[in-house]
């Protein structure tokens, strides 16, 4: 038998009646029973699991270095039931400080690496030459443009969203998934396979955010990310074809 939950309007299967537990937000539903007192009838989106807050960054009255450390080792060790117990609607600033700590704190750190340690091949004095301004300059105003560059490319993902999963509404859910998917960006700071090994971890929980965050498939989460580059590249080989085949229609006899 199918249910809809009143908290979070998710479908989900229950056998039999009784008191049943929403899979998405943990409310508690009376199927075939008297409804439940006022207090008990709708949960907030559930933060716990057994017992322990999985975002406490997110809900705790004030942020804190236990809480910072907390939220970023549920998000990366159990990122499945940490997004699906973030809740969406709300703590637009919460947000947006830990992924500035978590990205500005690996900017910092990769300067300082820099300037410790300057690489041997130039690649920094390439770069200087190619921007026109000192590296130093660049990664600092990097590091105070990081909150409208989070807003900017949550936007263009819930545009794409939108477009490619049908969500609608609930951009801060969007938001979140990419904020707080901000922890691996600290391991940039490691050479050689740093970079790498945190862009791909973050993008991971990125996806896993935004599936628990607007329910959808794996697949439909991938395409959110990935829609926008596929339609540019099939748009680029249409467009290539089309010059191409009015290239020849020009030049034959």
């Amino acid at each position: 038998m199918e249910a809809k939950c009143a908290n979070c309007s998710a479908n989900f299967e229950v056998v039999g009646t009784g008191v049943q537990t929403c899979p998405w937000c943990n409310a508690k539903l009376a199927l075939g029973a008297p409804p439940p007192l006022p207090n008990e009838s709708r949960a907030p989106r559930a933060a716990v699991e057994q017992g322990e807050v999985l975002n406490p960054w997110d809900s705790a009255p004030e942020p804190s270095m236990g809480a910072l450390i907390s939220t970023a080792k549920h998000s990366l060790l159990a990122p499945a039931p940490f997004f699906k117990a973030t809740q969406s609607e709300g703590g637009h600033w919460r947000a947006t400080l830990y992924y500035w700590l978590f990205q500005g704190g690996a900017l910092l750190l990769g300067l300082l690496e820099s300037e410790l340690f300057p690489a041997s091949d130039n690649s920094i004095a390439e770069f200087e030459a190619m921007v026109g301004l000192p590296y130093r300059t660049v990664m600092l105003a990097m590091l105070l443009f990081l909150p409208l560059m989070a807003l900017t490319s949550a936007a263009f993902a819930h545009l794409s969203a939108m477009f490619f999963a049908g969500v609608r509404g609930n951009f801060m859910g969007t938001y979140k998934a990419l904020t707080y998917s901000a922890a691996p960006s600290i391991l940039n700071v490691v050479p050689v396979i740093g970079s790498f090994c945190g862009g791909v971890w973050s993008l991971v929980l990125y996806v896993i955010g935004l599936r628990e965050q607007h329910r959808l498939t794996t697949g439909r989460a991938v395409l959110v990310l990935a829609g926008p580059i596929l339609l540019v590249l099939c748009l680029s080989f249409v467009a290539i074809l089309v010059l191409g085949i009015s290239s020849a229609a020009g030049g034959s006899p």
